[in-house]
């Protein structure tokens, strides 16, 4: 009904799955996936495209400290979704070296320089203004991550992380 608070996943003791490498203990929860970016973009999260406008994965970043955190979907929607409904996976924190992790951004990836002076760049600009904004121009980088445990995050971030992704999960009506 409107105005009800969402439904929740089942709240999860971190303590219980510091040894946890792949967290699955939501999968198969169908979620709003509308929910789950309009609440995480703002908060630095990262659109994982496969497939120009469609999206199966979020991720943040920590670049300073090498972290990433992931959290996956079982099947591709639409982004930015709007409505879209799809069961979790899993979530995954990863270490990578600062030094050799990418530093481009999506509109480099994107453009090359001169684009902005051509005719159909204002028009490109303004479809696709959400994934420069919001996807993640390393998407592509699994061969320089290397999966940890729950133990392995720094504190303060795997706190923040577990808090923004209990705040984003909705279970779907």
């Amino acid at each position: 009904m409107f105005g009800e608070p969402p439904l929740k996943p089942p709240p999860i003791d971190l303590e219980a799955h510091l040894d946890t490498v792949e967290f699955t203990g939501w999968r198969g929860l169908r979620i709003d996936v509308g929910r789950l970016y309009d609440t995480l973009t703002p908060l630095g999260w990262k659109v994982d495209i496969e497939e120009s406008n469609l999206m199966n994965a979020m991720s943040r970043t920590w670049r300073q400290e090498g972290i990433k955190v992931w959290v996956h979907l079982e099947g591709f929607v639409c982004a930015p979704p709007d409505g879209e409904i799809e069961a979790l996976d899993k979530v995954c924190f990863y270490r990578f070296d600062p030094a050799i992790m990418p530093t481009q951004t999506m509109a480099e990836r994107t453009y090359k320089p001169g684009d902005e002076k051509e005719e159909w760049y204002p028009g490109h600009r303004e479809v696709w203004d959400w994934l420069m904004e919001n996807g993640d121009p390393q998407t592509m980088t699994f061969d320089i991550l290397t999966a940890i445990p729950f133990r392995e995050v720094p504190e303060d971030i795997l706190l923040t992380a577990w808090a923004e992704l209990e705040q984003a999960v909705a279970l779907a009506e």
